[in-house]
């Protein structure tokens, strides 16, 4: 406001200062235009003049005869000074000389010697103090001077140049005062966006702008941060979700290392009864340990940790996989086939083993009794495409949308027998998307489940 008050002040200024100096232009004119006017009518008068009146090198006229009176009409030198007077409206004085200096006539000037001024054929003008000369030659070489006060024209323009800083000012003034007002209103909304902002905090994620009261130019930010809080908020509910199930899963391990330890104490038992006790504790440190790794894979993604990155052949890692989940496949009574392309891609080898054998492995856990699982590697010219495709009872649709989120279960019951802590799609899915990846699901109930992971090839 100050900038922008003072570029004002000084466009004011400079807009005003032109106007006054027009104004002293345009008096200075006028006032030359009545000094000229004055000066045509001294010149006049002087014209009426005999020669030798004006000019001693004129020869005189001869003296009229002894006893003749002299002829009418002629007129004597006094006749001819009534003759030089200003126009009324002029208040001002004036003084004619002769070419050699001798007064002819003056009138309102004291000081009568002939002033230190040139005198030309053209007019010349002339300030002094509070006066206005104009100075010129006259006919036979008169010197004509003709002077008037300034006084009253000049004080005019004073005048409307103080009206005139007065206006400036006012308007300078009040600008300042309607934009610091507007200001004001235009800054409202955004402190009361800021306060509403701080108010957000992690106890107090429901806070949320009045976008109502907004004007059109803030509802569009209004909602903006809007939108920004309500994920914060949904971030925080599944982080806080995130750790009640992450206790919730360790617990059950533990509660099982405990109750077998203390049973094991009650008293004294069999070499047969304490190694079945110890292998019982076993499955759940290993559990408890799958569960810890799963955990610990997810804080490094969200960390930003990045992976190692080489070239990696996905023909190899499939081929991996497959050898691995071969006993388990066996197990469950399920086929395994595969149709793999030799394609690289860049990435981490681990990571990707990995995604295989979460996927293999689900497809074959939540498979039918004789089903199939099929894993397939190919490419396109900018991805490779990893499949995962299964003929086990599908996904309920409304249960897809949830499917990556940690520790969520389709049918809870049946993952926990079979050993699953509800992390390894989400493991999936953050290996992936580290990797500058995607992972999708397409599924049919009671026909079978397809995943779908693309790859880029090339480094990025």
């Amino acid at each position: 406001m100050l900038w922008y008050g003072g570029l004002i002040l000084i466009v004011v200024a400079g807009l005003g200062g032109m106007l006054t100096y027009r104004t002293y232009l345009d008096a200075q004119r006028r006032i030359d235009a009545r000094l000229e006017s004055a000066a045509q009518v001294l010149e006049a008068g002087l014209t009426a003049f005999p020669a030798h009146e004006l000019d001693p090198d004129e020869p005189q006229p001869p003296p009229p005869k002894k006893g003749k009176p002299p002829p009418p009409g002629r007129k004597k030198r006094e006749d001819f000074l009534e003759l030089l007077e200003l126009p009324r409206d002029l208040r001002g004085y004036y003084a004619i000389w002769k070419h050699d200096d001798e007064l002819v006539k003056a009138e309102g000037i004291e000081e009568i010697a002939i002033p230190k001024r040139i005198f030309e054929e053209e007019p010349s003008y002339w300030e002094d103090d509070d006066v206005r000369e104009l100075t010129r030659r006259g006919p036979h070489q008169t010197q004509i001077l003709v002077g008037m006060p300034t006084a009253k024209e000049l004080g005019d323009v004073k005048q409307f140049a103080l009206r005139v800083l007065f206006l400036s000012l006012a308007a300078v003034t009040f600008g300042m005062i309607g934009g610091w007002a507007i200001a004001v209103r235009m800054i409202r909304p955004i402190a009361d966006i800021s306060a509403a902002a701080s108010k957000i905090s992690a106890d107090n994620l429901v806070e949320r702008i009045d976008v109502d009261r907004l004007e059109s130019e803030l509802a569009g930010l209004g909602n903006v941060l809007n939108d920004t809080f309500a994920r914060l908020e949904s971030a925080f509910a599944r982080q806080k979700q995130f750790t009640a199930d992450a206790s919730h899963e360790l617990r059950t391990p533990l509660a099982i290392l405990q109750a077998q330890a203390e049973l094991a104490l009650s008293r004294n038992r069999e070499p047969a009864e304490y190694r079945i006790t110890i292998e019982k504790c076993l499955k759940a440190a290993q559990r408890m340990t799958h569960l810890v790794e799963g955990l610990l894979t997810l804080a490094r993604s969200d960390a930003g940790q990045p992976l190692a990155s080489t070239t990696v052949s996905l023909h190899q890692v499939a081929v991996e996989c497959l050898t691995q989940m071969k006993p388990l496949a066996e197990e469950k009574k399920v086929t395994l086939t595969a149709a793999l392309e030799h394609v690289d891609v860049p990435g981490d080898a681990d990571a990707i083993l990995q995604v295989m054998l979460n996927l293999v492995g689900n497809a074959i856990r939540f498979n039918k009794p004789e089903g199939t699982v099929h894993l397939s590697v190919s490419a396109t010219p900018a991805e490779a495409v990893l499949s995962v495709r299964d003929t086990g009872l599908g996904i309920p649709e409304a249960d897809r949308a949830q499917l990556f989120e940690r520790f969520y279960r389709v049918d809870k019951a049946r993952s926990r027998a079979a050993g699953g802590t509800g992390l390894g799609l989400a493991i999936c899915k953050a290996l992936v998307e580290a990797q500058r990846g995607t992972i999708a699901c397409q599924s049919q109930e009671n026909v079978g489940t397809t995943f779908e992971v693309r790859l880029p090839r090339f480094f990025v």
